[in-house]
């Protein structure tokens, strides 16, 4: 039951129009800041570049969750749904927790769109400011630094919106 849940929340997502403007915002960013980072002591794709510009683009996170999380998590008190929703026969744990996975999914979604920017950014640059391509710097700066930052933000906008119930 949660499965189906967690992706109809995720079919809501990819139809709003904040999604993908988060995605082409973030890419944008990313491949802007990948073309700036070689040089010759340096290249544009070593795990300390990816990780520095990771790190530069993650305090922008908390924007994107608030822009994501605002019309769907909102919608049911909006619209005065609510007590209906819990009338049936539906888990309210379930209910939420398909809420909150399906904004935390949506979320890395878009920051793994960023990181196909900036993998697919390096390729074009010039010979001398990119190094072999290893797919583990990539991967393992988006585990340690992107990851955590989003469950973060996630879960603080989540319960604020949840919990107030006011437009954030």
């Amino acid at each position: 039951m949660l499965n189906r849940l967690v992706l109809f929340e995720l079919k809501l997502y990819l139809k709003q129009a904040g999604f993908w403007i988060g995605i082409l915002l973030f890419c944008a960013l990313a491949s802007l800041i990948t073309t700036q980072r070689g040089s010759a002591f340096l290249y544009a794709n070593s795990s300390y570049a990816i990780t520095q510009t990771l790190l530069f683009i993650s305090p922008n996170i908390i924007f994107l969750v608030c822009a994501l999380a605002t019309p769907v998590l909102l919608r049911d008190s909006q619209y005065k749904t609510e007590s209906m929703i819990f009338t049936t026969p539906l888990d309210k744990f379930h209910y939420m927790m398909s809420r909150f996975l399906g904004l935390f999914f949506a979320a890395l979604l878009v920051m793994f769109a960023m990181l196909l920017a900036m993998i697919v950014t390096s390729f074009f640059l010039d010979a001398k400011q990119i190094g072999p391509f290893r797919p583990h710097y990539y991967l393992s700066s988006f585990a340690i630094f992107i990851m955590p930052s989003v469950l973060l933000c996630t879960s603080i906008i989540f319960a604020t919106a949840i919990f107030t119930k006011n437009m954030l």
